[in-house]
């Protein structure tokens, strides 16, 4: 017998304190999940402290407690942004927030496992190429780490890769070759890389 799908309504986007968004450490809720334990890296606070909260978290409503269901990392960014906004004598921000409304707590649970499940992020040639276009538009390297939420040390990566022959990012295109390794050949000459990488 099919499962019946989850019927589910989302509301308009609105804005609220993170500090007010109830994150679940109860590890029995229903809302529970381990990545609760992973903080927020360092270029993801700096990201959102340049571009706020871009994508709304979602949540539940529980009477007046609001309880996050999928955007944990989000929130946690959210609330040390502020604290280092307001030691900086600048505005806090706000979150964007969905209510998501399921039948039950299984259905809640289901969905913020599906949400991670679903998320796929652009392979690290993608992200070069558009650091790239960043990059020839008129964006610094610091700039670009921030866009991304990334590490200064990850762009010049990028740069590397970007500098290779095209014979080697065709290879890491097609999967013949990884990334890293791709990026290993960046400190020989083009010709020399297309010979490592025909040695291979």
């Amino acid at each position: 017998m099919a499962k019946k799908s989850i019927e589910a309504k989302r509301l308009n986007a609105f804005a609220m304190d993170p500090e007010t968004i109830v994150v679940v450490e109860d590890e029995k809720h229903p809302l529970y999940d381990e990545r609760i334990k992973n903080p927020p890296s360092e270029s993801m606070i700096r990201n959102v402290m340049r571009y706020g909260v871009l994508q709304p978290v979602r949540v539940r409503k529980d009477g007046e407690r609001v309880e996050l269901i999928m955007g944990r990392l989000r929130v946690l960014a959210a609330r040390e942004a502020n604290k280092r906004l307001r030691d900086a004598g600048q505005d806090p921000i706000q979150v964007p927030v969905m209510v998501y409304r399921a039948a039950t707590d299984a259905d809640y649970t289901a969905v913020s496992i599906a949400e991670n499940e679903q998320r796929r992020d652009d392979a690290p040639e993608v992200k070069a190429r558009k650091c790239g276009r960043l990059l020839q538009l008129g964006y610094d390297n610091e700039s670009v780490a921030e866009v991304f939420g990334v590490s200064a040390q990850t762009v010049r990566n990028w740069q590397a890769f970007l500098d290779l022959d095209p014979k080697v990012q065709a290879s890491v295109d097609d999967g013949s070759i990884t990334f890293s390794s791709a990026v290993a050949l960046a400190r020989l000459a083009r010709v020399e890389q297309v010979a490592a990488l025909d040695a291979a």
